[in-house]
């Protein structure tokens, strides 16, 4: 199919096994505990991260999904595929690239 490196993530889910009832993207929160990853953890994160390091801009959702939208076109998948991998509905995303 599409060449998209995914070693790392594949490696940590091997290192890192859970139960499998676990939600796939879960973290830990308390010992013992697993809660599914959701959008605001993760831009909660990514915000820490920003801030830690000074030279880089505020980064939020939309501006992280045009860059995602970027990555596959630049690795060579399909314009129809990335449109419907990101949901989007209309073709307005093209005056992002």
């Amino acid at each position: 199919m599409y060449k998209v490196n995914n070693s790392p993530s594949l490696r940590h889910f091997r290192i890192n096994q859970d139960e499998s009832y676990a939600h796939l993207f879960s973290w830990k929160c308390l010992p013992g505990t697993m809660r599914p990853l959701s959008k605001k953890e993760v831009t909660k994160r990514i915000d820490s991260i920003a801030k830690a390091h000074l030279d880089l801009p505020d980064l939020k959702g939309h501006s992280l999904c045009i860059g995602g939208t970027l990555y596959y076109l630049l690795n060579t998948v399909p314009f129809n595929v990335v449109k419907t991998m990101g949901r989007w509905l209309s073709e307005s995303f093209t005056l992002y690239l």
